[in-house]
């Protein structure tokens, strides 16, 4: 056995607005977790419903929750990555939405997993992301997220794309001293972000395993589709695809090369101002679009990357 009697703490970082309808529901799930011992922090972002309420009735009943209420509405990124950069004090971390409900041995799964490889590697960040069950608004089983291993075989792909859905991640201290450390305050999404420093200065972990019931509703900021293809599904994707006013890849890479020059590699640099420089001319970009360290697992994924970068969407 990987864990003792002893519950193993574990901080777990939650971003609320206006999430009445479920929150309660993933609040019991949350402290229903077998063999952790939680620590919720629950910074919410402005709610005009009666989020608020509940969370202070549970904070009522569980006395290692704390609730950040400023009145600032920030919006879901720069939320999460406040927690992420703030609270840093800690074995293990983990990420939640307030509108899923997770399995009982969801925490549990993630850090066996993390605890196995820090016996091996033990001053690297490393990221555990899971499967998930797509379910609707009233919590009825849709399909299953990944068919297959939502994994890559190349490091640097995690420059172009994003494998782990924030609300599986756990992660361990050395990611959140990370954060700590540069205190990311933009980026395109906050589990992109430790997506991508857990892939380039550490490790990532894939369950296949859902341990999660990801609830899909009108009111999700990100999400999946209830149905693997759909018109909804095909409109999102061609808007990533063409929007030039998002917060894109291109610009992330900028963020976090500044970031973390100083301590990449070489090879790290190298690749980094690759991309950097694709926008010049059309050969630059054919040399990003060919490389092979940015191949991703995924053909759709490459078509997709290689349009983005074709198209100069910066």
């Amino acid at each position: 056995m990987i864990y003792k009697d002893t519950p193993i703490d574990v901080t777990v970082l939650m971003s609320t607005y206006n999430g009445d309808r479920f929150l309660r529901e993933q609040l019991d799930s949350i402290f229903s977790q077998e063999k952790v011992h939680v620590r919720l922090i629950v910074r919410d972002d402005g709610s005009s419903d009666r989020t608020l309420d509940i969370l202070r009735e549970y904070q009522a009943a569980h006395s290692d929750m704390l609730i950040i209420s400023d009145g600032n509405n920030m919006r879901a990124c720069a939320s999460f990555l406040y927690l992420i950069r703030t609270y840093t004090e800690g074995s293990y971390f983990a990420l939640s939405d307030q509108d899923d409900v997770w399995d009982t041995n969801k925490l549990i799964s993630g850090i066996q997993a993390i605890r196995n490889e820090e016996k091996r590697m033990p001053n690297i960040p490393i990221l555990y992301y899971s499967n998930l069950r797509i379910v609707n608004e009233d919590n009825e089983f849709s399909r299953i997220s990944h068919t297959s291993p939502h994994i890559s075989n190349n490091k640097y792909a995690a420059l172009i794309e994003n494998l782990a859905t924030g609300c599986t991640i756990v992660y361990n201290q050395k990611l959140a001293k990370m954060a700590q450390l540069v205190k990311p305050m933009e980026y395109s999404m906050h589990d992109v972000w430790l997506y991508r420093v857990a892939s380039l200065f550490g490790k990532t972990i894939y369950d296949f395993e859902p341990r999660i019931n990801y609830r899909q509703h009108t009111g999700n900021v990100v999400g999946a589709s209830l149905r693997r293809l759909g018109l909804g599904k095909i409109k999102n994707e061609l808007f990533w695809i063409f929007d030039r006013t998002k917060n894109s890849w291109y610009t992330d890479i900028q963020i976090l090369y500044r970031q973390f020059n100083s301590v990449m590699s070489e090879e790290d640099r190298s690749i980094s101002l690759e991309i950097l420089e694709s926008s010049r001319n059309m050969k630059t970009r054919w040399c990003v679009m060919t490389d092979k360290r940015l191949k991703s697992n995924s053909i759709y994924r490459n078509i997709k990357f290689m349009i983005k970068v074709l198209f100069g969407n910066e």
